[in-house]
């Protein structure tokens, strides 16, 4: 009995030593590759990001953008820098012509002559959810409407008093109106192949503050009716943009996050 016992003690400390050995089995499991949705996830959960787009916002901006965002928090910073093409710019021009900011005729003779403007803008910007691609911002930024034409034809058109033409005399008029505009806006990103991106967004603007410099090109024979009509016609541009001047905006961005 004495035999027995110890060949059951001998057994079951064998047992005991096997159990806690790892087996070959879990030792020499090959590695298992990660799904390329968790890979890309990786790429959002970086401690910081950086990326690079092109960008542009329909009617205001055209341009290249940059933003770091800090991963733990999902918080953002971005900065643009581009351009108001005229295009855009007589669509910012039919929308305040279409709220009332100023008559048709107005409107009219500003779309014959705006040309392209310089626009810059910074947004404060969160992704409040970890695995998806909703993104919420709100910024600040400047766009300027230029515009370039001949004195005589916006006087004709504005007081139907033909303005005659002098020799030697240059009748042409520049101004630029800088627009201070407030905005935010919603907008989803995808994150393709790690790094591309690609996003859409909408939003609105609203013009807080313009500021209007008028250049006159005259010798000192211009009309004096010219520089007068000239001078109050677009003096109202400021108070025009400042009382109507809400936007809708439509985004689209593609760029390379690093």
């Amino acid at each position: 009995m004495v035999a027995s016992l110890g060949a059951a003690a001998a057994g079951l400390f064998c047992v005991r030593v096997a159990s806690a050995q790892p087996t070959a089995e879990v030792t020499e499991r090959p590695p298992v590759d990660r799904p390329a949705a968790d890979r890309t996830s990786s790429t959002r959960d970086a401690p910081l990001s950086f990326a690079v787009a092109a960008r542009t916002d329909v009617p205001l901006f055209v341009g290249a953008q940059s933003y770091v965002e800090h991963g733990p928090t999902r918080l953002r910073l971005t900065g643009a820098i581009g351009m108001l093409p005229g295009a855009y710019a007589r669509l910012v021009n039919g929308t305040l012509e279409n709220a009332g900011a100023y008559d048709e005729r107005l409107g009219r003779a500003l779309g014959d002559t705006l040309t392209s403007g310089f626009a810059w803008n910074a947004h404060v910007g969160l992704r409040p959810f970890a695995r998806t691609g909703l993104l919420l911002e709100a910024g600040y930024g400047t766009a300027s409407l230029v515009a370039n034409g001949d004195a005589r034809a916006l006087v004709s058109r504005e007081t139907g008093v033909a303005v005659p033409a002098e020799s030697g005399v240059d009748t042409s008029f520049a101004f630029r109106s800088t627009l201070h505009l407030v905005d935010a806006r919603v907008g989803w990103e995808w994150l393709l192949a790690d790094h591309v991106t690609i996003a859409a967004s909408v939003g609105v603007s609203r013009a807080v503050g313009a500021s209007t410099s008028i250049e006159q090109r005259y010798l000192a024979r211009a009309p004096e009716l010219a520089e007068n009509a000239i001078a109050q016609g677009l003096g109202r541009l400021d108070d025009a943009f400042t009382r109507y001047g809400w936007v809708p905006s439509a985004g689209v961005a593609a760029g390379y996050r690093f």
